[in-house]
């Protein structure tokens, strides 16, 4: 999936990715959270902002009725809270693991220096940033023009660009993404999710082995996907 800022859609990075994130690992506590562990709560000043080694954590919020509604998703390689930690900007989500993961802890005053004195760390956090507004950009957008069903094919297709794997001449997306999860990220409730899933399983576009999501021919599902009408650019 297209979470990842750094992963698809910018081949020619000019830094060494996971050289960077070594060089995080020195300037910040590396710390090992268990799974369903809370890093971060809501509040008005964000003192850290954390490097993903290993692991996946969400970002999510509660509602008046105490259900968790997920936001984002980061994994390996990722930074977290670095846009409100450089901004002093509140912090408006809650952040826990999803797996077992080991994070970097770093404040403000070490990620600043670090920028200051090495032009990778400085790339590695620009591109961070841009991406994550690229892709909040790009999500607004397809809210408001396309269908919810040509957005959840969307984000199949992007969940298998991030996770999947060959099986069997299929696409496996390697990662378990419950419907309640594609409906929070895509803001949508979970029974319209379930519905679009059936009718793509009955189009003979995807099926499940195991609880994990496969795409039998991803062309057939672009072009199903480009084949929708969208009624908002009716």
């Amino acid at each position: 999936m297209n979470n990842n800022p750094l992963s698809t859609g910018a081949p020619d990075l000019p830094f060494d990715i996971d050289n960077c994130f070594r060089k995080l690992s020195l300037i910040g506590q590396r710390v090992t959270y268990p799974k369903n562990q809370i890093i971060s709560s809501p509040n008005p000043v964000c003192d850290n902002c954390f490097a993903v080694l290993s692991g996946q954590v969400i970002g999510f919020e509660y509602t008046s009725t105490g259900t968790e509604i997920d936001f984002v998703m980061r994994d390996k390689n990722m930074l977290i809270l670095e846009t409100e930690l450089l901004l002093g900007t509140p912090m408006e989500l809650y952040f826990k693991t999803t797996k077992d993961s080991e994070l970097v802890s770093i404040d403000r005053e070490a990620l600043i220096r670090a920028m200051k004195e090495d032009f990778e760390i400085t790339m590695l956090v620009t591109f961070s940033l841009a991406k994550k507004f690229d892709h909040s950009l790009n999500e607004n957008r397809k809210t408001i023009l396309y269908s919810t069903m040509w957005r959840l094919c969307d984000l199949l297709k992007r969940l298998a660009n991030e996770y999947g794997k060959t099986y069997d001449g299929k696409i496996m997306i390697a990662e378990k993404i419950s419907q309640q999860m594609m409906g929070n990220l895509l803001h949508i409730n979970r029974i319209t999710v379930v519905r679009h899933i059936n009718e793509l399983k009955t189009a003979g576009l995807i099926e499940q082995i195991n609880g994990y999501y496969c795409i039998r021919d991803i062309k057939l599902l672009d072009a199903f996907r480009d084949g929708l009408d969208s009624p908002q650019r009716k």
